[in-house]
């Protein structure tokens, strides 16, 4: 898992931005997003992952998702739940 975790972010280290960080249910509706960010956000998706555990930490059913229209990258799992990054759009 942590191999995988590595090669994932090296993918997202070649592209270039990402927008929309959001956090949704088990069923995919969102709780909360936050605005725009640079590749940089792959390389703490953990941390990401770790204040939604502060914000909602009696809540079971969370994940973490970068919102976008393609090239979704799954980079870990934890709890049964997804914890991802994708590409919404790229500037150079």
């Amino acid at each position: 898992m942590e191999e995988n975790f590595q090669e994932s972010l090296r993918s997202l280290e070649r592209q270039a931005f990402v927008r929309y960080s959001t956090v949704v249910d088990k069923n995919g509706y969102s709780i909360s997003s936050s605005g725009e960010a640079t590749k940089a956000t792959a390389a703490y998706v953990r941390e990401v992952h770790n204040c939604a555990r502060e914000i909602f930490p009696t809540e079971d059913s969370i994940k973490i998702v970068i919102e976008g229209t393609k090239n979704a990258v799954t980079i870990g799992e934890q709890n049964d739940f997804l914890v991802g990054i994708q590409v919404i759009k790229e500037l150079y």
